[in-house]
């Protein structure tokens, strides 16, 4: 039964049945029936997940929940149910974004309800998409494939979209329908190391900055601008490069940031925003946990703040991995504090370091197994 209007932060579920105006124009009568039965199906489903219908069209729901797992339990349900029966002649075609809820005479406004209509419009018939802020609140719950950043029609930014894999739906697709691969007759930019050249790469390039930042200060000053009181000057590290010139780069910057997103596409060649190549490497590969090890080692020998952001700080069990690799600052999507913040407060740090300790040797494609593992024996929250 619908549990209410929810409020605060809330997970919207987003439907729409694919190619439906050809099939209302090829078998009208056909299509007719399909849809009374496609929306009893639906609604009946939502509402006995404990969601509130609050947006209707021709030919899908837009719906709010108040925790992430009822709403995908009630898009698989609804998949299923429309699978299996005979009237619906037709796809639908589902996408799960979380965020800040804006009310108004019991329906939603705002930028979180257009990200998730507009998450919703890149999938197939068929298909459950899920968007970067859902997926911090469904991992290790459900199954998601990563398939990469990508650009929503209208909206500024890019968004990290998910599938979601359960037994009984469809569990492979073409390409998303995103703007990243349908923009005119241009061909569509596989690789996202085009139109990157901006990233520091080496120290000279650090020395450089600063000078141009000396000759901008002089100006500021022959014109009676006040200095500011303290300015701290820092590289983001995400050109793997640096990672070989630290005992030159440390003493030129007062902090590093590691770009993880960035970084680690680049140390594995593979490019995160093509869903045929984003699923290729594991943040918790032996290799990116000791190359962060090293990197926190030389850090601290130079006393230079070091900070990473990028998924992994926002992913409970990779942000415990980082923890025992030595990591102390972190930075992430507000929807990732919480689940973040109780990991940290269920982990003792000594036995997890002395737990890394014995992999570093490893071998493996990825630790991620081992450290789960270590989370359920020591009753770390993930």
């Amino acid at each position: 039964m619908p549990r209410g209007l929810p409020r605060g932060t809330v997970t919207f579920l987003f439907t729409d049945i694919e190619d439906s105006t050809r099939l209302w124009e090829e078998a009208p009568t056909d299509m007719a029936d399909g849809l009374r039965v496609h929306d009893a199906i639906v609604r009946a489903t939502i509402e006995r997940h404990g969601g509130y219908v609050f947006a209707t069209s021709g030919h899908g729901f837009g719906a709010a929940f108040s925790t992430a797992t009822d709403a995908a339990a009630a898009a698989i349900d609804s998949q299923e149910q429309l699978r299996d029966d005979a009237a619906v002649n037709f796809l639908v075609r589902m996408g799960l974004h979380t965020g800040e809820a804006i009310e108004r005479d019991r329906s939603y406004f705002g930028s979180e309800v257009n990200r998730a209509a507009r998450l919703m419009s890149l999938a197939h018939g068929g298909q459950v998409l899920v968007s970067d802020a859902t997926e911090v609140l469904l991992r290790n719950r459900l199954a998601l494939r990563p398939l990469g950043e990508h650009r929503l029609r209208g909206l500024r930014g890019r968004m990290s979209v998910y599938q979601v894999l359960a037994d009984g739906l469809q569990a492979e697709f073409p390409v998303l329908r995103s703007v990243d691969y349908f923009t005119g007759n241009l061909p569509a930019q596989l690789s996202s190391l085009v139109g990157r050249e901006n990233e520091v790469a080496e120290v000279a390039e650090v020395a450089a900055a600063r000078a141009i930042l000396a000759v901008e200060q002089r100006r500021a000053e022959e014109r009676g601008v006040a200095p500011p009181s303290e300015l701290k000057i820092g590289v983001m590290l995400e050109v793997p490069a640096l990672l070989w010139q630290l005992p030159a780069l440390l003493p030129a910057v007062d902090f590093v940031a590691v770009g993880s997103n960035d970084l680690l596409q680049f140390l594995f060649a593979c490019d995160r925003d093509n869903p045929r190549l984003s699923g290729r490497y594991d943040p918790l590969s032996p290799a990116i946990l000791a190359m962060f090890r090293e990197l926190v080692d030389e850090c601290r020998r130079h006393k230079v703040p070091l900070s990473l952001c990028g998924e992994m700080a926002g992913s409970p069990l990779d942000a415990m991995a980082l923890l025992g690799v030595g990591f102390r600052l972190l930075s992430m999507a507000p929807p990732s504090i919480g689940p973040v913040k109780m990991m940290i407060r269920s982990l003792r740090l000594a036995p997890l370091e002395q737990f890394l300790a014995t992999l570093n040797d490893g071998a493996e494609h990825s630790l991620r197994d081992k450290l789960a593992a270590f989370a359920r024996d020591h009753d770390v929250i993930i």
